[in-house]
């Protein structure tokens, strides 16, 4: 099976990692990016934006890998669902769709900071 990879694909690797684990591995990478633009700011060199722009990437990175462990989750508990539902155990339980969950949460994100004016660049006209 052949895929495609990019800077900010998922580390399956770490697809089994706890919670905990992955919320200090993005942590550790947001500091890494912190330390990386202080530097950056102080000297702005090529190899200084380089080594920053890295650092953001593995921000995504892990952020995305989060989300692939989130959606796993998801599907495991459907799993449970499915068979409880099949084996007519209890009360009917609906399924979770990560996807369209995901879709509406992206959209939600949007909405809000549309509200708040976060994708206005400074001195441009708020537009309703």
């Amino acid at each position: 099976m052949s895929m495609k990879i990019k800077a900010t694909t998922p580390c399956y690797k770490f697809i089994n990692a706890s919670p905990e684990a992955q919320l200090e591995k993005i942590r550790e990478e947001l500091e890494e990016a912190a330390e990386a633009w202080a530097t950056y700011s102080t000297d702005k060199t090529r190899a200084n934006l380089l080594h920053l722009l890295m650092e953001l990437t593995d921000v995504k990175a892990c952020v995305n890998t989060a989300m692939a462990q989130i959606h796993k989750t998801v599907d495991v508990e459907n799993d449970k669902r499915r068979a409880k539902n099949a084996a007519g155990e209890g009360k009917y339980t609906a399924l979770i769709d990560f996807r369209i969950v995901k879709y509406y949460a992206k959209e939600a994100v949007i909405e809000k900071n549309l509200r708040r004016g976060y994708y206005i660049e400074d001195g441009e006209e708020e537009h309703e």
